[in-house]
Order: C-alpha cells, then structure tokens, then sequence
C-alpha cells in the first residue's frame, strides 16, 4: 500500500456527502483559520486506486507538535480490497519518515477504528448509533424504551416548542450557562459556537427546546447525509426531564426526514462503572434505541523524548493547580484495567 498526503481535499475522488462532517473541506478551514491547525489527508492506494482515506490536523504548542485524526479510516472501496491495520502501520511509518508530529494523541470520541497500528497505546471505546435509512418513524419511536417514549408522550400534552437555527444562538448560551454552572461540566462560550456556525452554516444545528416561552434545553449538533453526531447538550437543572427526551426525539425525526444515513449520539464506554456519570449518560443514549458500536481509540508517541516531557509538564500544571490529572480516555480505561 502507498499513501499520498493531500493538503487540498480530494473532491475530484470523493463524494463528500458520503463522508462525516469532519473529513470535509470546511471543516478543515474551520481547524485551519478559527483554530491556527494545520489540516491535510492521507490516502491509501493500491494498484493506483484510492481505497482509503483519513484526515489528519497538527496543533503547535511551544516546541511540541501533536498530530490527531480527525475521523476512523475511511474506506471507499469495496471491502476485500482494504486491510485498515496495514493502511495505519503504513501511515504511520509516513509520519515518522516525514517527522510530521512529535506524538499521535488520541483522536475525538466519534473516531472509532476497526483496527489499530502496531505498537500503539489502545483501548476499546464505542458509541450509540441509530440508523435512520433501516427504519421508518414508526419504528425508531417502538425501539426506544418504555419509559422514554412514555416521557416523549408526556411531552406532547405540554407546552413544550421545539426551535432551531442560528437565530436560537442567544437561547443556547443562555441554556448552556446555566446548565455549566449547575453541573461540573463546561460546555462552549459565545465565540467558539459563532465559530462553528461561520465556517460551517449547512453543517450546524442548534435546536432548543422551551417551556411557556422559556428555553430549557439544548443541542448542538454536526450534520451532513453521512451522519448527526450530537456534540453539546445542555438543561437547566430545573426543567422537566421530558424536555430533554422530546428535544432528542424531534432532532431524530428531523433527521430522518432530511435523509441523514445515521444518528450518532457521540462516544461511548465499553462496561462503565455502575452508577457512574459515563453510565448515566450511557443510559440515556441507550434508551432512544441507538446500537452500541465498539471499536477503538489509540495514540502514539513518536518522539518519546518530547512525548514523556509534555506528559510531565501537564501532571506538573495540575499539580501546581492542586487538580487531579485524569488524562485523556485511553488513561482511563486502561486504568480500569
């Protein structure tokens, strides 16, 4: 297998609609000019045929840079012509032969791999996925369970309104500073949502959710016909928990009626803690029906000099800020361990 590194993306070769939202062209400008990343892909070939491709961003911090990809793999051939571990043991040596990053961290929650390169540092993670093609609305609502569509159904008789657009922007802050004080997460500021919407207005949603007038609830999502990834939410904490269930349901049905292929609720583990946060939240994307998807999530260092000295100063930092360093999820489950 070769791979060829691409700093324009190759529309000529691929159909863009059939990808995520995170392997296009704007979102590389998004990374490129909002957050100063230096985005590129890399592609797999075989008997002069692309079969594969992945994108891939660098962020320059001091004397450290750090690569990330930005999805799995993506195969566009037919299957027996693609072995995902071969393409990432080859991409791999290409990093290194290039010096492209210091180390590989791990990559968002929605990048699942099939397969991981030799000699990484892994672990396997999931999400929940619905596909919208296979059933119709009838049947997504029967899939859900009991509970949720008796709440949805509660949410019908009340004075609930669905909004969405770039007009509800105002709404949502408001939403998510609220729900950021109230809780022990941090959910986006003004300017990195007006980002978003400015480099990627056909692939933003925001959808609120308000009782007699008042928004309650809230979501941000990335959209294409590829997929929905669910990427922030947020609820007051006082708000009915019904809200939150009939906001979820309208955005699916939404979705449905667009001709999107999949909903994915965005990143998942594998046997959490019983009675933890992550199965709380596990809990609630399971109930609306989705499929548990597993794969995996891996990292690796490149420069194990650089890697070992960046992993130091941040324990260092935490330490000095008297926070606990968690690291990143691959840390922690391997932890579980």
């Amino acid at each position: 297998m070769i791979v060829k590194k691409y700093t324009r993306f190759p529309s000529e070769l691929i159909d863009d609609t059939k990808i995520p939202v995170f392997c296009t062209a704007a979102y590389a400008r998004y990374l490129t000019e909002a957050k100063s990343q230096d985005v590129f892909w890399l592609a797999g070939f075989k008997n002069d045929k692309m079969i594969c491709i992945i994108p891939f961003s660098i962020v320059k911090k001091l004397i450290f840079k750090k690569g990330c990809f930005l999805t799995a793999t993506l195969n566009i051939s037919s299957q027996d012509e693609f072995c995902e571990k071969e393409f990432l043991d080859t991409v791999v040596q290409f990093i290194k032969n290039n010096k492209t990053c210091d180390w590989i961290e791990q990559p968002p929650n929605w990048a699942l791999f099939k397969a991981v390169p030799s000699n990484s540092i892994f672990c396997e993670f999931g999400t929940y996925r619905i596909n919208l093609e296979k059933y119709d609305e009838t049947e997504l609502f029967g899939k859900m369970e009991k509970d949720k569509r008796r709440s949805i159904k509660k949410a019908m008789d009340s004075n609930f309104v669905i909004q969405n657009g770039p007009e509800c922007l105002e709404d949502c802050l408001q939403v998510f500073s609220r729900a950021t004080a109230e809780g022990n997460h941090t959910l986006p500021k003004k300017k990195e949502l007006e980002n978003l919407i400015y480099y990627l207005p056909e692939n933003i949603r925001i959808n609120v959710a308000y009782n007699n007038g008042n928004p309650q609830s809230c979501l941000v999502l990335f959209i294409n016909n590829y997929s929905v990834y669910g990427e922030y939410a947020g609820r007051i904490a006082s708000s009915s928990r019904n809200i939150n269930s009939f906001l979820m349901w309208e955005t699916i049905k939404e979705a449905k009626k667009s001709g999107v292929k999949y909903f994915d609720f965005g990143g998942a583990r594998i046997n959490p803690e019983p009675g933890s946060k992550p199965e709380k939240i596990q809990n609630f994307k399971e109930h609306f029906g989705g499929e548990l998807v597993k794969g995996f999530l891996w990292k690796m260092p490149i420069s194990k000099f650089k890697y070992f000295l960046y992993d130091l100063s941040l324990r260092s930092f935490f330490l000095l800020s008297l926070n606990k360093y968690e690291g990143d999820i691959i840390d922690q489950e391997l932890k579980r361990k």
